[in-house]
């Protein structure tokens, strides 16, 4: 094989780069939700907080978005407070939903 048709003899930036395995949400107690939730300080609550990335914490079963962050806000044109109150995941990703 010459080196123009082997992939690793190409620099690091031009080799295709694999796609990132899919990662499946792990469900989370509501005690720890709930830890969470109450310390400001704690490292999740910063990170969901400060998140360049739109996160949303949903509750399937029952169609709810039980937290959003600041960026899922922005991106999706409610606030916080609306998200959690009036909008269904399913009305966000209605796809998701039929899985």
């Amino acid at each position: 094989m010459s080196e123009a048709s082997d992939p690793s003899a190409l620099p690091a930036r031009e080799q295709a780069a694999e796609p990132a395995p899919e990662l499946a949400p792990e469900p989370v107690s509501e005690q720890a939700q709930g830890r969470i939730h109450q310390e400001p300080a704690h490292p999740l609550r910063q990170i969901f907080d400060h998140a360049n990335d739109a996160i949303l914490l949903i509750d399937p079963e029952r169609d709810r978005i039980l937290e959003a962050n600041t960026q899922a806000s922005r991106m999706l044109g409610y606030d916080p407070a609306e998200l959690t109150r009036d909008v269904r995941v399913s009305s966000v990703h209605p796809h998701e939903m039929e899985r």
